[in-house]
């Protein structure tokens, strides 16, 4: 995050909300070339915007749940962080206007890509320790976390109440029995958050909004005392029991977001037959599994001979019956694949981005590999549980700009990334 806007270079600004700490407008950048980008300016107003925008360039490269962050400006009033733009709105805006056409397949998709977000900070060190839905974005449909404004590293959390006064419901409750005193907010506060907002996903609306009494006191007492939403009828009961352990007034008792991750990873597997948009695990290739390496072949020959050699004659998209597997995210200890759409091979899909043309796919196809790429220590959902960066790549795949293009490690060769997975999924 090096990029330097200037001001005059950003048009058609209107404020679109403002927070406690900041706030946030919607801004066309009008480049060089002419060309209109629209973009979300945050202006902050405390003395710690400086120290924000540091901590947030630590993370926001690495998880694709969370605000992509473009770089800075400066106007009369100080620095604007200048991110990414979501068209979704917040998720209680998002929830308000979409929650009757989402399937609990979709719900499960928005709580996983959450607890994936939250697993980038806590790999960092950082503690959110502000989520709710109004600082979490929604992009075409898929999570966006946004507001650090009250992150902090973990050593360095604040344990001030003032600042959470208006978020009562998503305030861990130990928070508020001790009013801070011998208790930072840390980890296990950002899970009892995430809880309540898996709540909220199953329900479409804010927690306690619909009390007959809107007094923050007498609500924080209450929830001090053990008082928690109630479960929504016909919430799948493996579903309600996470956020039920989440929001557990021991923090100690509380799942770590690895544990969330990994019950939620389970969910999606048992309800993988749901015909929602989620597009959870089936699989559509069209293999041999007794010659998986004519099958990598076969994929690969989609690709251009010029920057990839083939074995055998190139194969048309017209030719291929199936979706045509290439891998998206490659690293030491976290692998996975996604599908080209062999109708329009620029259209790639990955686990967060599910067009409806391409239909379901399949969602185990994470590799996890040994440090020197040579064996496959694991494959499918439980490859995907590691705390371990991911490395992106590049496939040659036709028509694709240079900026779409994944990349792969020097040490991985195409044929073989594509063989392995072939033939771990072979039975499947």
């Amino acid at each position: 995050m090096d990029a330097f806007f200037q001001s005059h270079e950003l048009h058609n600004i209107q404020e679109i909300g403002f927070g406690a700490f900041s706030k946030v407008y919607r801004a066309n950048w009008i480049t060089s070339s002419s060309s209109s980008n629209c973009m979300a300016l945050k202006c902050f107003n405390n003395a710690n915007a400086k120290q924000i925008v540091n901590e947030t360039q630590r993370v926001v490269d690495y998880n694709e749940n969370i605000i992509r962050i473009y770089g800075i400006s400066e106007n009369e009033f100080g620095y604007l962080l200048v991110m990414e733009y979501a068209d979704g709105g917040t998720l209680r805006n998002y929830l308000g206007n979409n929650f009757q056409a989402l399937s609990w397949n979709d719900k499960y998709k928005l709580a996983f890509q959450l607890a994936s977000a939250i697993e980038c900070l806590h790999h960092e060190g950082i503690v959110h320790s502000d989520l709710h839905s109004k600082n979490i974005l929604v992009h075409q449909n898929n999570i966006k976390l946004s507001d650090f404004g009250l992150s902090r590293r973990t050593k360095e959390q604040s344990n001030s109440l003032s600042a959470l006064i208006g978020m009562i419901p998503y305030v861990d409750s130990r928070l508020l029995e001790t009013q801070g005193i011998n208790y930072k907010l840390n980890k296990k506060s950002d899970i009892y958050s995430a809880g309540v907002l898996f709540w909220e996903l199953s329900s479409g609306y804010p927690p306690f909004s619909r009390e007959e009494s809107d007094d923050n006191l007498i609500l924080m007492l209450r929830i001090i005392n053990g008082s928690r939403e109630k479960i929504i009828p016909g919430t799948p009961q493996e579903y309600s029991k996470l956020y039920v352990d989440c929001w557990n007034r021991d923090p100690d008792s509380r799942p770590t977001v690895n544990d969330v991750i990994n019950t939620l990873n389970s969910i999606l597997q048992t309800n993988s037959t749901d015909s929602s948009n989620v597009a959870v695990p089936t699989d559509n290739v069209d293999r041999d599994t007794s010659d998986t390496l004519s099958h990598s072949l076969r994929f690969l020959n989609l690709f251009d001979n010029n920057n990839l050699s083939c074995e055998s004659s190139r194969t048309s998209i017209e030719d291929v019956k199936s979706q045509i597997v290439v891998a998206i995210d490659f690293g030491i200890k976290y692998s996975s694949f996604a599908y080209v759409n062999k109708v329009n091979p620029e259209i790639i899909t990955n686990n967060y981005t599910w067009p409806e043309q391409v239909g379901k796919l399949k969602t185990n196809t994470a590799l996890l590999y040994d440090e020197n790429y040579d064996n496959i220590i694991e494959w499918g959902y439980t490859a995907t549980t590691h705390n371990n960066s991911v490395e992106n790549f590049l496939l040659n795949l036709l028509e694709i700009s240079e900026d779409y293009k994944p990349r792969l490690p020097a040490r991985l060769s195409y044929k073989k990334a594509i063989t392995d997975y072939l033939r771990e999924i072979g039975p499947y």
